[in-house]
């Protein structure tokens, strides 16, 4: 039988190997490292984290409880993040959770040029008073998760060219390849009325010819820095091959050659804009281009007056 004595030697034995395991198997620092792998390139984070409107607008899409309090200072699920000043590369990060302040830091890694892991880590000092040790470590469980939440809500924003970007963005491969052009210069950038006087030219030439249209019209047009002038060239998609003539030239693309696209709605401002945005994706994850980048005008300009309801394509192509 086992005496008083024995069984307060028992559990005092027990308390002992119950703290002792506490400290064994429970740091006394709290390192926490989150890790999310995103497929975007590390330069759309950078850019992101140095305008503050972006941060603000993508806080607001967190899903639950959440506020912002300035351009810096942030609450998730009722824990308080500050945006300390980016230094390359990473983003400090203060982290006011339980009542306790943290320092933590998210930096993006490189892993190929349109993937980035994203990692975020904090470390939490731990007490040696047994209690507040186990209380640390739990509380420690939750602010990971917290930052989970974050990293994966960073994930699904990233990975959408118009939230990153501004238009959506898509690459496809060249199912048609064959198209009729023709160019000539100006001395002033090309109205509606000057692209679909050509437009009408190129269709009565292809239904000489017998061929069929087959998309809407293409459109590039650009300055000549030499000489001041406008240069313009209008095509259209047709379905066969068919004889240059008055001064109109059948092209080929490359059949099933890469071609990045993008949609805007507006007038000028809005296209050329878009094709900046075009030109950074490309930049992003290191694209080329082997030939002019161009516009598909999916609305008639001729009928609809207002530039604000233009839908045009964009296209670049890409190697």
């Amino acid at each position: 039988m086992f005496t008083p004595s024995r069984i307060w030697q028992i559990i005092l034995a027990l308390i002992l190997i119950t703290v002792v395991s506490l400290y064994v198997l429970i740091p006394n620092s709290l390192k926490i490292s989150r890790v999310q792998v995103v497929h975007a390139p590390p330069s759309s984070f950078n850019r992101f984290f140095q305008g503050k409107n972006d941060l603000r607008n993508w806080w607001n899409q967190l899903p639950g409880q959440k506020d912002i309090k300035n351009d810096s200072i942030f609450t998730y699920q009722n824990q308080e993040f500050t945006i300390h000043q980016k230094i390359y590369p990473l983003l400090n990060i203060e982290i006011l959770f339980k009542g306790k302040n943290y320092e933590s830091h998210l930096i993006p890694i490189q892993i190929t040029k349109d993937t980035t892991a994203l990692q975020w880590n904090l470390i939490i000092p731990n007490s040696w008073n047994p209690i507040e040790h186990y209380k640390n470590y739990k509380e420690a469980e939750k602010l990971s998760f917290l930052m989970s939440n974050i990293l994966s809500h960073f994930k699904t924003s990233f990975e959408n060219s118009e939230f990153v970007y501004g238009i959506p963005i898509h690459e496809f491969k060249l199912e048609n390849s064959f198209f009729i052009a023709k160019k000539l210069e100006m001395d002033h950038p090309p109205t509606v009325l000057d692209t679909y006087f050509q437009v009408k030219s190129l269709m009565a030439y292809a239904q000489k010819n017998k061929a069929v249209k087959i998309d809407s019209p293409m459109l590039h047009w650009e300055k000549i820095p030499e000489s001041g002038r406008f240069q313009m060239m209008v095509g259209i998609p047709i379905d066969r091959e068919i004889p240059n003539g008055e001064g109109i030239e059948f092209k080929r693309m490359p059949k099933m050659g890469r071609m990045l696209s993008g949609e805007v709605k507006g007038g000028e401002s809005s296209i050329q804009q878009g094709f900046s945005k075009l030109q950074l994706y490309m930049s992003d994850i290191q694209l080329g281009s082997p030939a002019i980048p161009f516009q598909v005008l999916q609305t008639n300009r001729l009928v609809e007056k207002d530039t604000n309801r233009w839908i045009t394509k964009l296209y670049y192509p890409i190697m």
